[in-house]
C-alpha cells in the first residue's frame, strides 16, 4: 500500500505507469512468492494464523505492549539523529527544519509514504482490530526515517560529512562491543529466567543422550518451541524442527522421516501439556529422561532448569537401555 500510494504521488507517475516498470515488478515479486503461497496452502496458512493470534490479548496488554513498542522505536531514532547532527555540524538544524517544510513535503510526497504509511498502518492494527504491535514491526520505520531526512532535506553528503559518519558509526559500534558483557550479564541475572535458560547445554545433552542411546544422528526434534528450535540450532547433527502441535506447519518433516529416523522430545518439566503431547507422539516404547542443567556467565551459575528429554527411537534401532525415567542428570 505504501510503494502504490508512493508511485501515485510521484510526479512521474503517468510516464511509469504507462511503461512496461510496474507490471513487470508486479509478476517479478509474485513469481518469487510463489513457493512461500504453495507452502502457506498446503500449511493451512499458519502466517495468517499467527496474525490473527495478535489479536486476542485483552485490550490493557495490547495497549502496554503497543506503547512501549514505539517509544522503543522513538528512542531508537534518537542515536541515528545524534549522528546526523554530529555529522552536519550548524547544518543539521535548518536541514531537519527543510525536511519538515510544506514545500519539502510536497516535492516528495513519496518519501513520506514509504517512511510513515507503515507505522501508521501498524498503528491502526491496534486500534481497529486490537493487534498487539512488538517493535518488529517497526523496523521499516527506523531505517526510511534517516533516508527520508537526507532526501528531503537536500543535504549535502560531502567528504568531511562522510568521515564524521564514519566516526560517530565506528565510536557508536565501539561502544556497544564494550557494553555488550554487561548486557548480557543483566539480562542472564533477570529473575524470571528467561536469559539463562542452558538451552545450548540442554542441546549438548540432547544430542548426546540420543547417540548413545541409538548410536545414530539426531535427525528431529519436537517439544516447546523455544527449547527445540534451540536443539536445532546448537545440536551439531543439525536435527530439523517439528511443530508438535501443528506438524502441518513443518511439512519438511514427514511422517516416513519419522518412523525412519526417530524423533526426540525436549519439554520444560513443569510443563504438563508439553509432556502430555509428546508422550502421545512419541508412542509406548518411547525412553524418557530428565535432566537438571543450568547455565554460566562470566563464572556465575544460574539456578538449574529441570528438563525431560523424550526419546522414540528409530524403526530400526535398538535402544541401549530401558524406557522410563532415569534419575536426574547434572
Amino acid at each position: 500500500m505504501a510503494l502504490l500510494a508512493a508511485a501515485l504521488l510521484h510526479s512521474e507517475r503517468r510516464r511509469y505507469f504507462t511503461s512496461t516498470a510496474p507490471y513487470l515488478t508486479l509478476a517479478t515479486v509474485c513469481l518469487c512468492l510463489l513457493p512461500h503461497a504453495w507452502w502457506a496452502m498446503s500449511a493451512g496458512f499458519p502466517t495468517i494464523e499467527y496474525a490473527i493470534s495478535k489479536t486476542y490479548f485483552t485490550p490493557s496488554e495490547a495497549r502496554a505492549t503497543t506503547i512501549r513498542s514505539i517509544a522503543g522505536n522513538i528512542a531508537a531514532i534518537v542515536p541515528a539523529l545524534a549522528v546526523f547532527a554530529f555529522a552536519f555540524g550548524a547544518q543539521w538544524l535548518p536541514l531537519v527544519k527543510r525536511t519538515f517544510s510544506r514545500s519539502g513535503c510536497m516535492r516528495r510526497g513519496e518519501l513520506l509514504c514509504l517512511t510513515f504509511i507503515p507505522l501508521a498502518l501498524t498503528i491502526a492494527a491496534y486500534v481497529f482490530v486490537n493487534a498487539r504491535i512488538s517493535s518488529g514491526f517497526l523496523i521499516p520505520d527506523f531505517f526510511c526515517l534517516p533516508i527520508a531526512i537526507l532526501a528531503l532535506s537536500q543535504a549535502q553528503v560531502t567528504t568531511d560529512v562522510v568521515r564524521r559518519l564514519g566516526r560517530a558509526v565506528a565510536t557508536s559500534w565501539m561502544a556497544l562491543l564494550l557494553a555488550s558483557p554487561f548486557l548480557g550479564y543483566l539480562d542472564f541475572a533477570k529473575p524470571d529466567g528467561a536469559g539463562n535458560e542452558p538451552r545450548r547445554e540442554l542441546a549438548a545433552a540432547a544430542t548426546h543422550l540420543w547417540r548413545e542411546t541409538f548410536a545414530t544422528p539426531l535427525r528431529n526434534v519436537a517439544g516447546d518451541a523455544p527449547l527445540a528450535t534451540a536443539v536445532t540450532f546448537y545440536s551439531p547433527d543439525a536435527p530439523s524442527y517439528l511443530a508438535m502441535g501443528r506438524p502441518q506447519d513443518t511439512p519438511w518433516v514427514t511422517t516416513d522421516q519419522l518412523e525412519r529416523d526417530g524423533l526426540l522430545v525436549v519439554c520444560p518439566a513443569e510443563m504438563g501439556y508439553c509432556l502430555d503431547t509428546a508422550a502421545t507422539l512419541a508412542g509406548s516404547h518411547a525412553v524418557r529422561v530428565t535432566y537438571t542443567l543450568a547455565s554460566t556467565y562470566l563464572d556465575h551459575t544460574a539456578p538449574g532448569h529441570a528438563y525431560v528429554i523424550i526419546l522414540a527411537p528409530p524403526v530400526h534401532a535398538h535402544a541401549r537401555q530401558s524406557g522410563g525415567s532415569t534419575p536426574a542428570a547434572q
